[in-house]
């Protein structure tokens, strides 16, 4: 999808290490996330089993939050993650996850930051408050550190460039008096509830300087005289966030219309395949009633014989649109003692056969009560019947026989027609293949469902030029119940 590729185009593109894994494997690494990680290249990590880059200690509570994310349970999104490195070290970092469509599958998107200069950093001032002034100058993040009260007791030189506010016109006033509009609000009872808990916490704020939205990151530890706080500038990610939490949607929501789309035509598509089945199966019939109202037309006489040939068309016509109308698809196979040389001949008798087109059946001893499906048996000749004689359209001969061989019945449908290429016979019984021209090739699909459904089997052989023999081996006495076809 062109969406799907500008999505990996941006994200290759980002300075933080970005990974997309399913429940296996990593699907895709930025070079960020493998210069993170110390390899040359993404192809390195890419096909690695997911979580191999966790440390092992913290895979069990990812595995966790990546399986209730799955569920659709609200989980923590934003935390921190140890990763190791190629070489055995290892990197402290900040990950932010999502669920995403990857690929049209389910996966999850990790955006990480690598923070553990960050850290050292903070555990030093933490151990000592002497240490503000050379670390917190250092740094291009905004820095202070308040009391107890919430009095800031340290301003460091970003916090200035940022807010426009001078340490002299910080410390020593407290957090209302600096930023009256503060008061009551999530941050000052976030600032509150790490003095109380005496536990760092991580808080995401959105503040306005002049026409500007700005999105800080406060991190907040608790130390012996009060708060230390580290505030970043996240604006940027967090736009970076949700432009790919934007390509997402847009990527899910252009999936949900082609699913849908899909379906639709897919309804389409079999309502049309069963549409085209059903009149090439009715096919059969109607040229029997045609040909016998033509016969009856010339001699009438033969109206008993005629009307009922027309009768057992018309029969053969409802028990198909019945089947259709119950199941949309075969019913069960309905055995029963069948003359088999009555029914080929029938077949014959039945199917237009053109002049230049000489017939012969013969069929051997101990077939008239074999069990079969007449309806069903009777389609699958009409169908090979009515093949051998389009494959003949300047004439040849059309054979069909059948046999007793052991235990089963074998038939064989032969024209000397034009015969099948070899590359079309891979796919024969396929629906929808076929080697004729305007043909629509459901006809062997059918014979080879409802050939299978009496528990036997169907085979061609054919030479190109030579003719084409068609192959149907079944049961003489069905044992198991018989299948759908």
């Amino acid at each position: 999808m062109v969406s799907e590729e500008k999505y990996r185009s941006f994200m290759d593109k980002l300075r933080d290490a970005i990974f997309v894994a399913d429940n296996k494997t990593y699907l895709y690494v930025n070079q960020a996330a493998a210069d993170l990680l110390g390899y040359e290249s993404p192809e390195e990590i890419i096909d690695l089993p997911s979580y191999s880059v966790v440390a092992p200690e913290e895979r069990k509570i990812v595995k966790q939050r990546t399986a209730a994310r799955a569920r659709g349970e609200d989980v923590l999104n934003r935390y921190e993650l140890t990763l190791l490195r190629r070489d055995g070290g290892r990197v402290l970092t900040e990950v932010n996850v999502t669920r995403i469509m990857y690929d049209g599958k389910p996966a999850s998107l990790a955006i990480h930051r690598d923070i553990t200069e960050r850290k050292k950093m903070e555990e030093q001032l933490r151990e000592s408050a002497e240490n503000y002034r050379d670390l917190a100058e250092s740094i291009s993040d905004i820095f202070f550190a308040m009391d107890k009260d919430l009095r800031y007791t340290y301003w460091n030189k970003a916090s200035e460039k940022l807010t426009g506010i001078s340490a002299k016109n910080a410390i020593g006033k407290s957090l209302t008096e600096v930023f009256p509009d503060v008061k009551g609000s999530k941050v000052e009872q976030f600032y509150l509830n790490v003095l109380k808990t005496k536990q760092h916490q991580t808080f995401i704020n959105m503040y306005r300087l002049g026409e500007i939205d700005f999105v800080f990151e406060l991190d907040a530890y608790p130390t012996k005289d009060g708060l230390s706080v580290f505030t970043k500038d996240v604006t940027e990610r967090v736009k970076m966030e949700n432009e790919l939490r934007g390509y997402m949607e847009n990527i899910e929501n252009r999936l949900e219309e082609k699913t849908k789309e899909m379906i639709e035509a897919e309804v389409m598509s079999a309502a049309g395949k069963v549409a085209i089945m059903l009149g090439h199966d009715l096919w059969g019939p109607i040229q029997a009633i045609k040909g016998n109202l033509h016969l009856l037309r010339k001699s009438p006489k033969e109206a008993e014989e005629r009307l009922k040939a027309i009768d057992d068309a018309t029969d053969r016509m409802g028990v198909m649109v019945e089947e259709l109308r119950t199941k949309i698809r075969d019913t069960q196979v309905a055995v029963q003692a069948v003359d088999l040389a009555a029914l080929a001949w029938l077949c014959l008798k039945e199917t237009p056969v053109p002049k230049g087109v000489k017939t012969q059946l013969v069929v051997g001893a101990g077939l008239d009560s074999v069990m079969l499906d007449p309806l069903k048996m009777r389609r699958v000749l009409d169908n090979l019947v009515r093949n051998a004689v389009e494959a003949m359209p300047e004439g040849g001969n059309l054979a069909i026989s059948a046999e007793r061989m052991g235990s089963e019945v074998v038939i064989k449908v032969s024209d000397t027609g034009v015969g099948i290429p070899e590359e079309a016979m891979r796919r024969l019984f396929k629906p929808f293949n076929t080697t004729k021209s305007g043909g629509l090739g459901l006809g062997l699909a059918y014979c080879k469902m409802a050939v299978e459904a009496h528990g036997g089997s169907i085979t061609a052989e054919s030479k190109v030029g030579e003719g084409t023999t068609f192959t149907v081996t079944l049961p003489l006495h069905p044992g198991a119940q018989p299948k759908n076809p």
